[in-house]
């Protein structure tokens, strides 16, 4: 993250010195993304600890811990180096599951997630070629993360427990952007959502396009 942020830090260096007059390095732009998310550090072995130490006896755990994910996005290049950009981002959904015993009865245990909201970032831009760009991303995630948890417990008893909280986190990304023509490019990118919930992070890769005005 320290690596990343010096990076960030000296794009937004270089943009400032640059000239500001270049009217087609500027201007708006909007776009559409869509690929796959997948979440890390789902709690499911502090799902099954907690299983054990209730007297159960777990078999087996498994996670679906990816899913589709897709954002609406909107910005303005300030200049060749650096841009504002918004958007609106789903991330999905996930879950995790813990098979578990209490003598021969099945006590099965759940735990469902997913999060969205909207960013607000400082993009960084380095030109490879004319066609050709590396991207770098920092910014903040304003989103609401909905967990929920649900199984049997001693003597076949059911429990559920769901969260909703909306919270503002930090996210960065890195990516190239394709130039196909004087309005339309193509995105790649990556991208890394910190902390939903105080869980878990979400992974975000994805391919766009843009339109620019």
């Amino acid at each position: 993250m320290k690596i990343i942020s010096k990076t960030f830090v000296a794009l937004l260096m270089t943009s400032l010195a640059a000239p500001m007059a270049h009217a087609a390095d500027t201007g708006g732009y909007i776009g559409v993304s869509w690929g796959m998310a997948a979440a890390r550090n789902i709690i499911v072995d502090e799902l099954a600890a907690e299983a054990v130490a209730a007297g159960l006896t777990v078999l087996d755990t498994s996670e679906d811990d990816s899913d589709s994910g897709y954002k609406i996005f909107a910005g303005y290049r300030l200049n060749s180096y650096f841009a504002l950009e918004a958007a609106y981002v789903d991330l999905g959904e996930f879950t995790a599951f813990v098979d578990a015993r209490e003598g021969g009865a099945a006590r099965p245990i759940y735990i469902e997630g997913s999060a969205d909201g909207l960013t607000i970032a400082a993009v960084g831009r380095l030109a490879v070629n004319d066609q050709v760009s590396c991207l770098g991303k920092l910014g903040v995630f304003d989103h609401e993360t909905e967990l929920s948890a649900g199984g049997f417990g001693l003597s076949g008893i059911f429990f559920t427990d769901i969260r909703d909280e909306s919270d503002i986190d930090t996210f960065f990304g890195i990516g190239l952007d394709f130039k196909t023509s004087e309005q339309v490019s193509i995105r790649l990118e990556w991208e890394r959502f910190d902390d939903l919930g105080d869980e878990f992070d979400i992974d975000l890769i994805s391919l766009g396009i843009s339109h620019h005005f």
